[in-house]
């Protein structure tokens, strides 16, 4: 399971990249520079469940998962509407 989601967060193409931060950070605009993976992994496991407490530990691989479905679901509604 580990290797899927590593996987997976390698291959993020740009757009999904764009989308995950518009997501995560409700914002409009671009980011002004690249963001790490391990801010990608934080940016997934926010949809995922936990509520971005300062005490939450990092997300595990279900709740990134869960991150990464609903990221493809979204992509997927953004394909449709353009």
């Amino acid at each position: 399971m580990y290797s899927i989601v590593a996987g997976k967060l390698l291959n993020m193409t740009c757009n999904e990249r764009e989308l995950l931060y518009y997501v995560a950070n409700k914002a409009k605009k671009e980011p002004k520079k690249p963001y790490a993976i391990k801010e990608a992994v934080n940016y997934l496991g926010w949809p995922g469940g936990p509520k971005r407490a300062p005490s939450d530990g990092p997300p595990g691989v279900k709740t990134i998962w869960i991150g990464l479905m609903k990221l493809y679901i979204l992509l997927a509604y953004q394909k449709r509407l353009v």
